[in-house]
């Protein structure tokens, strides 16, 4: 099959959503299936990291094998809601003359959010007759809505009329929970046009690797007990319950966290850890897929903070990596959600109520004190993605789906 993947985010973007489609990129490749990235230019990353030659509007590159075109679309302001529209209908317009240059695909695979990138799939199929799968990893608007982003009453109406639309008009959809499904499938009108197709993890890449390594050593970390958020720091995740476990464990001076992150709260977050001072947290930048690997290794605890006003069924993809790395997973999160679910049919791991910083604090001395319950967590959340999370696994779902909607329908 010819496949077309189109997202926003495609290395060396950093982050799950670039990761995770690079992935799949290089298994469907490696199984003998023509695949083209139609994506953006990165936006998170510093200009001297971008492909080479990225002064027109269009550039083609191989990466590792695959044929990627990116379109170089303007960022405006997004606190101006008037320009922010605009570079939606931007977004919209150059992926599909960008996609164009990848010529008629049998299928295309559709990263969301943002959900724009759907409409501009649906465009696309109205032009080469490619069909639409669209992954849907953020339920909008009602992430917004939980979050306080949105709460113009006409902006909400607007937007459940075009998720309504976007879920009728593709052809399938993906979701990455079977609690995600029961919410999309009733936007969608069709019960059978949902599938769930877990998140992945490569596992043969992230893999448990010596602990006392060159990373930890950089950072001055040797003999430390090291608990490590790393990842999208945004409205979503509380970062505030990890300042306030620090806070209450200042007198432990063999713990340490260690925060690697990006993301639309980056700034506010340091400018937080600047002002409490705390010498028992550590802040660096996010890290590339390689170095990403040696962190997770270097750490003791991997941590997953969300926000209690968290409503919708979150899977954080960062608890896949950590379980994959053979490391515990430390929770604070919604008890209703699907993720604490996860980590208890693992056995990976502790979850704590979202917000409760006492309890996080009670969980990390927990581990502290009791090695040998960490180990036995971590070795038995890699067992877990091994055999339900693993690319593998998950690449085998998606080409099964795709080869079933390429089938139908008249081209």
């Amino acid at each position: 099959m010819k496949i077309l993947l189109l997202t926003n985010c495609y290395p060396p973007e950093i982050g799950a959503a670039a990761n995770q489609f690079y992935e799949l990129a290089q298994d469907l490749k490696a199984k003998g299936h023509d695949v083209v990235v139609v994506t953006r230019f990165p936006r998170h990353i510093p200009r001297e990291l971008w492909p080479k030659n990225s002064g027109g509007w269009f550039v083609e590159e191989a990466r590792d094998g695959v044929r990627v075109i990116r379109v170089n679309i303007p960022q405006l302001s997004r606190r101006i809601p008037l320009l922010r529209e605009i570079e939606h209908l931007l977004n919209i317009v150059c992926l599909v003359v960008a996609a164009a240059r990848a010529g008629r695909t049998d299928v295309m695979l559709v990263y969301s959010p943002p959900i724009v990138v759907g409409y501009a799939a649906v465009l696309i199929r109205a032009i080469t007759g490619s069909r639409v799968v669209m992954n849907v990893q953020d339920l909008f608007p009602q992430s917004l809505i939980d979050l306080g982003l949105m709460k113009n009453r006409l902006l909400i109406g607007m937007s459940r009329f075009l998720e309504k639309l976007i879920y009728r008009l593709v052809d399938r959809i993906t979701v990455m929970s079977e609690s995600n499904k029961a919410i999309v499938e009733k936007t969608a009108g069709d019960p059978d046009k949902v599938t769930v197709v877990y998140n992945w993890v490569d596992t043969d890449y992230i893999k448990p690797g010596e602990k006392e390594n060159e990373f930890r050593e950089s950072l001055g970390l040797g003999g430390k007990f090291v608990l490590t958020f790393a990842g999208c720091i945004a409205e979503s995740q509380d970062m505030e319950i990890i300042f306030n476990c620090a806070r209450l464990l200042e007198g432990e001076e063999k713990l340490v966290f260690l925060l690697a992150g990006n993301g639309p709260k980056h700034a506010e977050t340091e400018a937080r850890w600047r002002e409490l001072g705390l010498k028992n947290v550590v802040m660096i930048p996010i890290q590339p897929r390689d170095k990403y690997v040696k962190l997770l290794a270097a750490s003791d605890v991997g941590l997953l903070t969300l926000n209690a006003s968290v409503a919708t069924p979150v899977v954080p993809s960062k608890m896949l990596s950590i379980m994959s790395a053979g490391r515990p997973v430390l929770a604070s999160l919604p008890l209703f959600g699907d993720a604490p679910k996860f980590i208890e049919r693992s056995g990976s791991g502790l979850v704590v109520k979202a917000g409760d910083a006492a309890a996080f604090r009670d969980a990390v001395l927990k581990l502290f004190s009791d090695r040998a319950l960490g180990e036995k967590f971590g070795r038995q959340g890699r067992e877990w993605v091994i055999a339900n999370y693993s690319l593998a696994v998950c690449s085998k779902k998606y080409e099964e789906l795709f080869a079933e909607v390429a089938g139908r329908g008249k081209k």
